[in-house]
């Protein structure tokens, strides 16, 4: 990559647009940046790294710092870079987001970021993220390792000559990107310590699980067992000691489940006893009550029936009660009939108490209708002529619109006729102007052209030219031409005056045409509007017709309107004449509708009175026949009767069944006392008491085996689950414990942490390569820049094994065979060095980046700490690395480089702190 032009405006100290073609600056060999201190030098490198990436070179400028503080408001900021790379060129423009003052008003206003880049095939990139990806992609490296390669920056490289391996290694961890090896470094570091704590839970896990070991009683095996888990034994032999105990366990498991079978059968044999006793005891005593309880029953057999007897003798008093409830029965049916007559007389009576209700209002609608009927025809007699009025009307109403509107025509045409003399007046005006305009300019073109015809031989005169024949004569000589007077229009003019005359000629005539037309409208519009008005019964003069014409139309309104009110009265009328009309016939329906209602409700009248007047009769005769006075009184008598015949019935009933249930007691009873006598046969004497301590005794013996079994299988289970769980965790123990060694091993290796061996970690390995590499082709330079009494080697080992080691760097002098630490070096001697070994870090990161081509660089180092031989050391190493397509700019204010290089670029900073810049070829 090589700059061609480069533009920077308002961009850090260059306040302007600064232009500065690097181009004539050759394709190789040395130049000069230089200047005051503070005047924009390190600033044209830092304008070529925002151009291509979009930020300064150094990690100390930040992009919102780049617009210049001393620019106008109105001069934007960007950098614009036309490069070439492997012979085809490139343009880019960028600009970075600031804040700038407002060109208009006060306050600060946001510059948004931009950039565009032109390619070779003519595509322009304009995105600012594509932009940077199609600069990496064409120039092959990123911001950070562009900075390193085409920078050496002042004091950076002698702090990587006297930096410690620890240093290092962060240094060539960035530009080298080996981190992913230190990555790898820390992966493998947890991944042994969360294996060495998964041992460590593991061991935990198994140490816990022995304290729950259950231990029996009166087995040897747990007296080992207890003596391993007091001392550190291996688990595997806990395990097996387990196993055994748990199988002796299982047996006197076996052993105690024959025992407790033994005793639930005697437990079963000496129940059963117990059973039968107290069945004997039970049937004694039931005995005893059945006998009790039999007497009972005896006597209480004997007092019932003497009860039933009693009862039995009134049996004959139900055939009269019987007799008489009949009776009774019977005159409830007549009382029953008595009620339904009643109940009848009483609707028929109100019926007929509507229908007398309903007579009267019948009879007074028929008067109503009937009167009503006499009014509408006397009104309708008195509108029999109102339609034939409200026709002629009409046609009147009619007759007086068509004169209106003929009227108003009239009116129109009048107005038309008025405004049309007013144009035609108007008219005449205008060709009277014009005819006067036209007679002035043809009296001035007459007097001009009589003027012209007596000037001809003084305008001849004036046309003859020396040597040329006359037009008139043919002399070529002309002694004594005629004079033009002053006044004589020449044919130009006079044309001009003619043009007159006939423009307003032609305007006269226009407006006499038009005129003429006018006049021939306006005598036809007074004919046609003098036959109408005659026609219309008005005057015929011309001058009154408007007047004349709105008082026609006037007194045409006014009896219009009096003739429509008298349409709206006649309108009502004929509306009220159809209503009558069509109500008549309604109300003759109603009357006669009504007239027969009447009729039809006085015959039902006369029917239900004489209805009412048999049913009194018939009710007064039937309540004459009955004995009680009312049906209640009846219901009464009836129930007293009902209820002392049910009395009766129901004391011979319940005495019967007492009788008859006693009697089955008395059975019952007897058998019962038969049946527990049969139970007692082959009975004997037991004391009950001692069976049950027998029993407690055995019940009592279970429980302690059924306890001990309990316990036992508790044990067993719990033991069983330890020794299962021991088993696997010892097994993960046991794999973990491999993964762990070997990860550890390998954490060890790669973290540089092995005892007794080098302490160099993988990451610090691969830099060393690097570093080697780097060293090589610093000596290339460092042996020059020496005279050959320096070069830079790797120290293999550090002083000790307990620090990092691999990248400290030590100087052998061969001037007297010794090697020491480069920080013994002098100011110019450690200078020589560093530039050595930036210029070969520089070429490294070139090579690695994939043989990347770059043909420019920069060196901003301290040359002044130099004496004159060094100087000149210096100067030709960089100029062994120009030679080629390389060109090398040297950033400095050091005079004797002024000297000794020709072509410069100076950087002059004014007295406004704005810097501008100019080449020197």
């Amino acid at each position: 990559m090589k700059p061609i032009t480069l533009t920077m405006s308002a961009f850090g100290p260059y306040a302007d647009k600064t232009v500065l073609q690097m181009d004539k600056l050759g394709e190789n060999g040395l130049y000069l940046i230089t200047g005051d201190t503070g005047a924009g030098k390190t600033t044209i490198f830092d304008a070529i790294t925002f151009a291509l990436y979009g930020e300064p070179s150094g990690d100390k400028r930040e992009v919102s710092m780049l617009r210049s503080k001393y620019a106008k408001p109105e001069t934007p900021t960007f950098v614009e870079l036309t490069f070439s790379y492997k012979g085809k060129e490139y343009y880019i423009k960028r600009n970075p987001e600031y804040e700038r003052p407002k060109v208009h008003g006060e306050g600060l206003t946001s510059e948004k970021a931009n950039a565009e880049l032109h390619l070779p095939d003519g595509r322009i990139v304009t995105k600012y993220k594509e932009v940077n990806k199609e600069i990496e992609e064409i120039i092959g490296v990123d911001k950070n390792q562009f900075s390193q390669i085409a920078m050496i920056a002042q004091g950076d490289f002698l702090k990587l000559l006297l930096a410690t391996t620890d240093e290092r290694q962060r240094i060539f961890q960035k530009i080298f990107h080996t981190r992913l090896y230190h990555v790898l470094q820390d992966k493998l570091k947890a991944e042994a310590s969360a294996l060495r704590n998964e041992c460590s839970d593991i061991e935990n896990s198994i140490e816990q699980y022995k304290r729950g070991i259950a231990v029996g009683k009166n087995e040897s095996v747990y007296s080992e067992l207890t003596r391993a888990l007091d001392n550190p034994t291996d688990t595997k032999e806990i395990i097996e000691l387990l196993a055994t105990a748990i199988e002796n366990e299982k047996q006197n498991q076996t052993n105690l489940s024959r025992q407790s079978e033994k005793l639930v059968a005697e437990i079963e044999e000496i129940t059963k006893l117990i059973v039968k006793v107290q069945g004997w005891e039970k049937a004694r005593k039931d005995i005893e009550n059945g006998r009790r309880m039999l007497d009972e029953s005896l006597d209480k057999c004997e007092k019932l029936e003497a009860e039933s007897d009693r009862w039995q003798q009134m049996k004959p008093q139900l055939d009269d009660l019987a007799v008489s409830i009949a009776k009774i029965e019977n005159d409830i049916l007549q009382y029953e009939e008595l009620d339904s007559i009643l109940e009848d007389g009483k609707s028929r009576r109100q019926k007929l108490d509507s229908n007398l209700e309903l007579l009267g209002y019948l009879k007074t609608s028929a008067e109503s209708l009937s009167s009503e009927q006499q009014k509408l025809d006397n009104e309708r007699d008195g509108l029999n002529d109102v339609g034939e009025r409200k026709v002629n009307c009409e046609s009147k109403m009619s007759m007086l619109d068509d004169k209106l509107r003929r009227l108003s025509e009239l009116e129109k045409s009048a107005k038309e006729l008025e405004t049309l003399g007013l144009k035609c007046d108007a008219q005449k005006e205008k060709l009277n102007s014009l005819l006067d305009v036209y007679k002035r300019a043809s009296k001035t073109y007459d007097e001009q052209f009589s003027l012209y015809l007596s000037e001809q031989a003084g305008i001849l005169a004036h046309e003859l030219v020396p040597g040329e024949p006359c037009p008139v004569c043919g002399s070529k000589e002309h002694p004594k031409p005629a004079e033009k007077s002053y006044h004589a229009p020449t044919s130009e003019q006079l044309d001009i005056y003619k043009d007159s005359v006939t423009k307003s000629m032609n305007e006269s005539n226009e407006a006499a045409k038009e005129a003429s037309q006018l006049s021939g409208m306006l005598d036809t519009k007074e004919k046609e509007l003098k036959r109408a008005l005659c026609d219309n019964g008005l005057s015929d003069d011309i001058g009154s017709a408007c007047l004349n014409i709105s008082s026609a139309k006037s007194d045409t309104k006014k009896e219009l309107d009096g003739v429509k009110k008298q349409l709206e009265e006649l309108t009502g009328l004929h509306n009220r004449k159809l209503k009558i009309d069509k109500l008549l016939p309604d109300i003759r329906s109603k009357l006669d509708e009504t007239r027969e209602k009447i009729s039809t409700v006085s015959a039902a009248i006369s029917v239900a009175e004489a209805e009412i007047k048999a049913l009194r009769d018939n009710y007064n005769t039937l309540k004459s026949k009955l004995s009680y006075s009312s049906a209640k009184e009846a219901v009464n008598a009836k129930s007293e009767l009902v209820s002392k015949r049910d009395s009766i019935k129901q004391g011979i009933e319940t005495a019967t069944d007492a009788v008859v249930k006693e009697k089955q007691n008395v059975v019952r009873y007897e058998s019962a006392i038969k049946e527990m006598t049969k139970l007692l046969d082959g009975s004997y004497e037991v004391d009950l008491n001692e069976l049950y301590e027998q029993q407690d005794d055995l019940k009592k013996q279970q429980q302690e085996i059924l306890s001990s079994q309990k316990s036992i299988h508790t044990i067993i289970k719990n033991n069983e689950y330890i020794r299962d769980n021991l088993s696997e965790q010892n097994a993960n123990l046991v794999k973990t414990s491999e993964s762990w060694q070997m990860v550890k091993a390998l954490s060890d290796t790669a973290n540089g942490t092995l005892s007794q061996k080098e302490k160099v970690m993988l990451e610090t390995y691969v830099q060393m390569t690097f570093f080697d590499r780097i060293i090589n082709r610093a000596n290339t330079r460092f042996m020059v820049m020496t005279g050959g009494q320096y070069e830079l080697k790797r120290q293999a080992t550090a002083s000790n094994n307990k620090n990092q080691s691999g990248l400290e760097l030590s100087v052998i002098d061969h001037y007297n065979g010794s090697e020491r630490s480069v920080k013994t070096l002098s100011g110019g001697e450690s200078f020589k060095a560093s530039l050595s070994l930036a210029l070969g870090l520089s070429d490294e990161i070139q090579m690695n980046a994939g043989g990347i081509k770059l043909d420019t660089m920069f060196v901003d180092e301290g040359f002044g700490s130099l004496d004159e031989e060094s100087l000149s050391q210096a100067i030709n190493a960089l100029i062994g690395l120009s030679h080629g397509n390389r060109l090398v700019g040297i950033i400095s204010h050091v005079n004797e480089l002024k000297e000794r290089i020709d072509k410069q670029i100076v950087v002059t900073k004014d007295k406004t702190g704005s810097s501008s810049v100019r080449i020197v070829e």
